[in-house]
């Protein structure tokens, strides 16, 4: 769905023509389609582009209430997961090279019609990326790739590294990538089962500031029949340890051994300075492991993972951060947004 508009973006996997099609729920009528010759993966829509991904291809273009214009189609390695992120004025998918990311600015030409403003190739890992995001700002895009040991950092505008987080030391499939409203923090999920919280290395953020008072915006929507209310459930809390102002953005894990001479990076690199246990769902669909563990943030306090599979659920949990405190990250609630068969 577009924002809290009653334009709806519907996409048909599986039959023949695959298109989609902008609709209008209000008038209950179709505005415009388009048909893809590719079995579509995933299909992004904006206030201004629609992004559709296919196993091997990136289709972009900007709408209108009456209309849909062609901007490119971009050739991808293999993204069978539709590894691909659309903001209001960048777009960003996995390019041909595993583990590059290709980078696309979008705005206004000179001829006053959307298109595509500059491409940039960022050579971000050696492996194949399997996941991705962008900060609020669009000016920072976040990458893991399939070994998932660590997260990696990249300027949009100049392709520049900004920094790197690690996960952990053994080898993992990170589920997903989300930036905080502020772009102060970064929430990671694997199939380890645990979500991890990082602080961005980002040259406007280096001193951390309150979080915000909580948005309006909340998880308390009124249950449907085939929905559980959301129920409390205290997980255990991990937190860092207490730290002066600052040092959270390069929270050391292995603490004094960091600072040995010589010392290895396993010891030397940023890792989260926050954990716990997320609820993955089970394997009782195909293709689940592409969809479960996604995350997203309410604010800058609540997050939110979504399992999948039988008794698909999401959990809720809140990150408290205080100056003059450890951060704490613990579950809070969660609820069934799928009936059970």
């Amino acid at each position: 769905m577009l924002g809290s508009s009653e334009i709806l973006g519907l996409t048909n996997h599986n039959i023949r023509p695959r298109q989609i099609a902008l609709y209008n729920s209000r008038r209950k009528q179709q505005i415009t389609a388009l048909v893809i010759d590719e079995p579509i993966v995933r299909s992004i829509l904006t206030v201004h582009f629609i992004c559709i991904v296919s196993s091997n291809q990136v289709h972009l273009y900007t709408h209108s209430r009456e209309a849909i214009r062609p901007i490119g189609k971009y050739a991808t390695a293999t993204n069978l997961c539709g590894i691909c992120e659309l903001g209001d004025k960048t777009c960003v998918f996995p390019a041909r090279s595993p583990g590059q990311i290709h980078v696309i600015r979008l705005g206004d030409t000179h001829e006053g019609q959307r298109d595509v403003i500059s491409q940039t190739i960022i050579p971000a890992h050696n492996d194949p990326l399997r996941a991705l995001c962008l900060t609020q700002d669009e000016e920072i895009v976040c990458s893991a790739s399939t070994k998932g040991t660590l997260i990696r950092m990249h300027s949009t505008t100049n392709s520049a590294r900004l920094g790197e987080l690690r996960r952990g030391v053994n080898p993992a499939e990170v589920y997903s990538l989300a930036a905080s409203p502020s772009g102060g923090q970064l929430a990671v999920t694997s199939n380890t089962n645990t979500l991890h919280v990082f602080n961005l290395p980002t040259s406007h953020l280096q001193q951390r500031v309150a979080p915000p008072p909580s948005s309006p915006r909340a998880l308390s929507a009124s249950p449907r029949a085939d929905q559980q209310s959301v129920q409390s459930s205290p997980s255990p809390v991990s937190a860092s340890p207490p730290t002066d102002s600052g040092s959270y953005l390069n929270w050391q894990k292995w603490g004094s051994l960091a600072k040995m001479p010589f010392a290895p990076r396993v010891l030397t690199d940023v890792y989260s300075f926050a954990h716990v246990a997320f609820d993955p769902g089970q394997d009782e669909f195909p293709g689940v492991d592409r969809t479960k563990g996604l995350v997203g943030w309410v604010d800058d306090e609540t997050i939110v993972v979504l399992s999948a599979g039988k008794d698909a659920r999401y959990e809720r949990f809140e990150l408290k951060l205080d100056d003059n405190e450890p951060a704490t990250l613990r579950r809070v609630g969660w609820s069934r947004y799928m009936r059970p068969n």
